[in-house]
């Protein structure tokens, strides 16, 4: 395949993915140098992203079971900030019966709740309880 078959191939992979997985199986010899860069430059932004989360954050949500994967897929700033209250919600949605189990599903599927107070979540869960009969419900 000549070098304007693999430019195509690679550019109708780069749109279809947003993950450089695919693209990569391709030789960089066989690229232009306008392409290498491309390749360098989207693993540089893959490895500062993970570089910039808050570790301390990661950790306590790695002990508590989320999928931090799918978190960061989800809300890939969430992981970023500096004050979150995963401990506040962990602790509220217990006195509400939650395992930990369920605990760790709902922040791996909604991870911008670890950044709301405990205030926020009260309000919110009163506004459910008026709407739905039980907290087991909610």
């Amino acid at each position: 395949m000549g070098t304007r078959g693999v430019i195509q191939v690679t550019r109708s992979l780069f749109l279809r993915s947003t993950k450089c997985t695919s693209i990569t199986r391709f030789s960089e010899r066989n690229l232009p140098s306008h392409f290498q860069s491309c390749f360098f430059s989207l693993h540089l932004h893959d490895i500062k992203t993970k570089s910039e989360e808050n570790r301390s954050l990661v950790s306590n949500l790695e002990n508590m079971g989320v999928d931090i994967m799918m978190a960061r897929k989800r809300q890939p700033g969430v992981l970023k900030k500096m004050i979150t209250h995963e401990e506040g919600l962990t602790e509220f949605l217990q006195t509400k019966g939650a395992s930990k189990a369920l605990i760790a599903s709902i922040v791996s599927r909604y991870p911008r709740a670890i950044t709301r107070t405990l205030e926020h979540v009260e309000k919110k869960w009163e506004i459910w309880r008026s709407i739905v009969k039980s907290d087991e419900e909610i």
